[in-house]
């Protein structure tokens, strides 16, 4: 009689420890807070974890999945609310001061520039989206330089000079 032994079947769906299901649920809500607006400070607060746990899990690669499953399933709406959003730019770059009368008239005045300027600032604002910020040169300090260094260069000032002298001398 020929026994073979079977191998035993294993589930591939693993059941999640209680901790890792907690962990998931924890960042679906960071998740969701982040694509709302929130800041860190907030989300910790609202998670009751400290600030550092809570930007070390908004920043985690899951979590940026998390977001980038909800943008792409939320596709045409954000793309209409941007649309909406360029508008109201739009409009706002073109904003008038308004004034009331004691009669309750409203009289368009000159242009508001702050409503510009504002309008400006968001339209950079999205021009800039997703872009990385550019790096300041650096400035350079005051270089420190040594006794031979300087000594060099008061020689070549000096042989420069002599140089110039003799060749705008004339001998005639």
């Amino acid at each position: 009689m020929n026994k073979r032994k079977t191998p035993a079947i294993e589930d591939p769906v693993k059941p999640a420890s209680t901790a890792e299901l907690r962990r998931e649920g924890r960042l679906a809500r960071i998740a969701k807070a982040l694509v709302s607006g929130a800041t860190v400070t907030e989300i910790a607060e609202a998670e009751g974890i400290g600030r550092t746990l809570a930007s070390r899990e908004a920043n985690s690669p899951e979590c940026r999945r998390l977001v980038a499953e909800f943008v792409s399933d939320e596709h045409n709406e954000m793309r209409a609310l941007f649309y909406r959003s360029l508008r109201t730019i739009e409009q706002a770059l073109s904003a008038r001061r308004e004034y009331m009368t004691k009669q309750g008239q409203i009289i368009y005045g000159g242009p508001d520039h702050y409503a510009r300027l504002a309008a400006t600032k968001h339209l950079r604002d999205f021009m800039s989206a997703g872009r990385p910020v550019p790096k300041q040169p650096e400035k350079e300090g005051r270089r420190r330089i040594t006794l031979p260094e300087l000594e060099e260069l008061l020689r070549e000032d000096k042989e420069a000079k002599k140089a110039s002298l003799q060749s705008t001398s004339w001998t005639g």
